[in-house]
């Protein structure tokens, strides 16, 4: 029999000029816990069409324009990135310019 994988879908909000996880605390608010769930690709991450400025994605040390190394990778309004990781609580996300209120929208598969 072949094996099933989940999948889901949420979104994180509230991106500032400080990293923070994508999906923090392994829980998305819809009540929908990680801390166990291992996804069979990775993660998709689609940059809000709303947002004004893009959004970074990186690792726990990610920065905006303060080092080359830790400077994330840069996605901009509706742009999305795939991402093969068995650890999506890995993932950290911030604003690029300093500015406040950005969304990401993703998909675990």
């Amino acid at each position: 029999m072949a094996t099933q994988y989940e999948w889901q879908t949420a979104s994180k909000g509230s991106i500032g000029p400080s990293g923070v996880q994508v999906i923090d605390d392994y829980e998305d608010g819809n009540g929908i816990n990680y801390r166990s769930y291992r996804p069979a690709v990775g993660i998709q991450i689609i940059a809000d069409s709303n947002n004004a400025q893009p959004v970074l994605i990186g690792k726990s040390d990610i920065t905006a324009a303060t080092g080359a190394m830790t400077d994330g990778y840069p996605l901009s309004a509706s742009e999305s990135i795939l991402i093969p990781t068995k650890r999506v609580d890995e993932i950290y996300v911030i604003a690029a310019n300093g500015v406040s209120g950005l969304v990401v929208n993703y998909i675990i598969i």
